[in-house]
């Protein structure tokens, strides 16, 4: 039966900063917050937002400084103060738990609330997250010293690359929203700059970890050329509570390029939890 809801979109100002979100589902149901990753938005989950309504609540912010929320070139874009920014404004929509799914940089911060907000975090869902030690943030340093740095965009030409670099199996986008998301782009280069360097100098999971995961599931493409898969394995095999699971022939964006097996995924491992705690 397909979803009778529609994707809705709002706006809050948290900080004097403004950050767009999209929404969809009944909001009796259990929250799934969606985090996007680096220079990604809200619409990267377009694809699996109707699937997973069946079952949740589901709310996909733009972060600040990506998307359509405010961009202020003065604003802090360390992972910590990403947390503050997701707390308050899930606070301001009157929601005080959710189970939180991120992917690469959304990951990052996904994991940061949970150590900071425990009990606000129900479960964790991390599709292959950045920022696990010093040794991945090295790696993804080095795009910087490359002759180009694939995140930094300064044509039509060198967003498809992007799209490239990012995707195994690459998605349609129709053309119009490509441009429009290609400009977009280019046009925040330098605040993009700024934010990849505060993303360097955060903390890594690593070294802020002090609490006991949530129950967590960890996705981890084979395919994926940001996130280096080995260096997450070694780090959640050692965590009691996560399941590890491995995705054949998908790159860093697995919600566009397989978003059916994303759905499964989550839906399994969440509604698992659901179960267990009407128990």
């Amino acid at each position: 039966m397909e979803s009778v809801f529609a994707i809705k979109f709002s706006k809050v100002c948290i900080n004097g900063c403004e950050i767009r979100y999209a929404y969809i589902g009944d909001n009796r149901k259990p929250v799934l917050l969606l985090l996007h990753g680096f220079t990604g938005d809200k619409l990267v989950w377009s694809r699996i937002l109707k699937t997973l309504s069946k079952n949740f609540f589901v709310i996909a912010p733009d972060l600040i400084g990506h998307g359509d929320s405010g961009d202020p070139l003065k604003q802090d874009y360390r992972i910590a103060s990403h947390v503050v920014y997701i707390h308050k404004f899930c606070l301001f929509l009157n929601i005080h738990s959710a189970h939180v799914s991120g992917c690469s940089m959304g990951a990052f911060i996904a994991l940061e609330l949970a150590n900071s907000h425990p009990y606000f975090v129900r479960s964790l869902s991390l599709i292959n997250p950045v920022g696990i030690n010093k040794l991945q943030m090295e790696q993804l340093s080095n795009f910087r010293v490359r002759p180009v740095n694939p995140f930094i965009v300064s044509s039509a030409g060198e967003y498809d690359v992007l799209l490239d670099y990012m995707m195994a199996k690459p998605c349609y986008i129709p053309d119009m929203v490509k441009s429009y998301l290609a400009s977009r782009h280019i046009k925040r280069s330098a605040l993009i700059e700024k934010m990849f360097s505060h993303l360097m100098n955060s903390k890594t999971i690593e070294e802020y970890l002090v609490l006991d995961l949530p129950p967590t599931m960890v996705l981890l493409c084979d395919k994926d050329r940001v996130a280096d898969m080995s260096i997450s394995l070694n780090f959640f095999k050692k965590q009691k509570s996560a399941v590890i699971v491995i995705s054949d022939h998908n790159g860093h964006l697995p919600m566009l390029e397989s978003p059916k097996f994303l759905c499964k995924q989550l839906i399994s491992f969440y509604t698992k939890i659901e179960n267990n705690h009407q128990e």
